[in-house]
């Protein structure tokens, strides 16, 4: 039960962990350029936009509240977008819509249409979007670390 519950609270921190990560995470994605910043400083450009660092990057292609917890219930099954709206309660339609069409947009989420009546849609990962698997566990395996620790701490300091 208490390991139940320290999953849970893991992924209820889950928006903290990618804004303060500290250990460097390697995303492998296609640069459309490397280029160098006048000072020496190496500067990404992808699509576009320039990163003063790949953790800007991978904040800005997997980071937010909710794109990790799409990935990693993509990750458990290829699901319909009522299954995945029902899956995450709390998000909203217009959310989980801009949230799937960013991933599809990153090459992390493939989206299937079949034709037929009623219209039926599935995602799941490609194979880029299943390779974030093992770093989002690492983060829940760290989360759950982190919970033991700050509530043994604040226990400490009770007594």
């Amino acid at each position: 039960m208490i390991k139940y519950n320290l999953y849970h609270y893991a992924i209820s921190i889950k928006y903290a962990l990618f804004r303060n990560m500290v250990t460097y995470c390697i995303l492998k994605v296609e640069c459309d350029k490397v280029s160098l910043h006048k000072k020496g400083v190496k500067m990404i450009e992808f699509k576009g936009v320039k990163y003063n660092c790949s953790m800007e990057l991978t904040l800005d292609v997997i980071g937010g509240k909710w794109k990790p917890i799409i990935i990693w219930h993509l990750g458990k099954k290829t699901m319909r977008f009522n299954e995945l709206k029902r899956t995450l309660s709390s998000i909203t339609q217009k959310m989980l819509t801009q949230q799937l069409r960013s991933l599809e947009e990153g090459g992390l989420v493939n989206r299937k249409v079949y034709t037929e009546i009623p219209l039926k849609v599935e995602y799941s990962l490609t194979d880029r979007g299943r390779s974030l698997l093992p770093i989002l566990s690492t983060l829940c395996d760290w989360a759950i670390d982190y919970a033991k620790l700050y509530e043994n701490d604040k226990a400490r300091e009770n007594k």
